[in-house]
């Protein structure tokens, strides 16, 4: 085994751990200084930024948002670019660079998935395992590490989001792979064992960022009426959690008059539902008003002016 080996294998997860029981150090003594180092807040916050951007309802690939997690990802890990492997369904995987999709709002290759079986990031993906490729050059056994290692990239983190599917046939978890987030650097080696923890704590934000990517990809077809858009959603999340897909059929539906409004039935319906939250907000007052005789207090007299106010508001929208 050479000295990258021996190096590549000390830096997986849990392998220091293992060769520490290996040599029983209470048997040793060791002599030396203690360097004690402050703990940087700067990363917990960035953690804290990148969670909250990451499971907001909005698409991971929309321009401004990937931006700004492509910034926090890149400094928090030290990287110099990032990148994301997407699985399209039908057995297809996207692949994502960071600053080229910034710049041209593209991505960069389209791959089948069985052209991509010994590729480094398949399996990251298969062990499901925190991956760090130290030396890329060395690894270019697919097309996909070929472009990477053109690209400039040296070194890479390799971040694997995997969910489970239950399959009721078989009554078992199935393991869904739903992509993988890379870092890059342009130096080999780069990737320090700390990175691990961070990008651990990620996986949960990041796997919830890129299933809402992939619902909303499917979701987003003009021309889809409100009234049967639930319909589609439920089927985008059947699909984000790997299960088989099903044909969208709206059965016993009677089309009234097609694509034609019936005259006045939307000024009706509006007044309705006014109708209905202007009973609503007068019970509500009656029990408020109920509860202030037996026990006042400022939340009572300020939750009884607040309805009082959305009574005013609606009764002036239906005159």
């Amino acid at each position: 085994m050479s000295t990258s080996e021996r190096l590549a294998w000390l830096i997986q997860p849990g392998n220091l751990e293992m060769l520490a029981q290996k040599f029983k150090l209470e048997n040793y003594q060791i002599e030396g200084l203690l360097l004690l180092e402050g703990i940087d807040v700067t990363a917990k916050e960035q953690m804290r930024i990148l969670s909250q951007l990451l499971v907001e309802p909005e698409s991971l690939m929309q321009q401004q948002k990937f931006e700004k997690i492509d910034k926090l990802m890149r400094s928090l890990f030290q990287a110099d670019d990032m990148i994301l492997l997407r699985n399209e369904g039908e057995k297809q995987l996207k692949l994502f660079i960071g600053s080229e999709y910034l710049t041209t709002a593209n991505y960069l290759m389209l791959y089948l998935t069985n052209s991509l079986e010994d590729s480094l990031l398949m399996k990251a993906a298969s062990k499901n395992q925190i991956q760090n490729i130290i030396a890329l050059e060395q690894c270019c056994q697919t097309e996909c590490e070929q472009n990477l290692y053109q690209k400039g990239f040296c070194s890479l983190l390799l971040i694997p989001l995997v969910i489970q599917s239950y399959c009721s046939q078989e009554e078992s978890d199935i393991p869904v792979i739903l992509g993988v987030v890379g870092l890059t650097s342009n130096h080999p080696n780069n990737f320090h064992p700390s990175c691990y923890k961070h990008a651990q704590e990620l996986i949960p934000s990041l796997s919830t960022a890129v299933r809402q990517t992939i619902q909303q990809r499917f979701t987003n077809i003009r021309n889809i009426h409100p009234a049967v858009e639930w319909r589609f959603l439920q089927e985008a999340e059947r699909r984000s959690w790997g299960l088989p897909p099903e044909t969208i059929v709206f059965e016993d539906v009677y089309p009234l008059s097609g694509i034609c409004d019936l005259r006045g039935s939307s000024v009706e319906r509006n007044c309705a539902i006014q109708a209905d939250l202007l009973k609503q907000f007068r019970l509500g007052l009656t029990i408020v008003e109920a509860l202030a005789k037996e026990k006042n207090s400022a939340f009572c007299q300020q939750l009884r002016q607040d309805l009082l106010e959305y009574i005013q508001s609606l009764e002036k929208r239906s005159g």
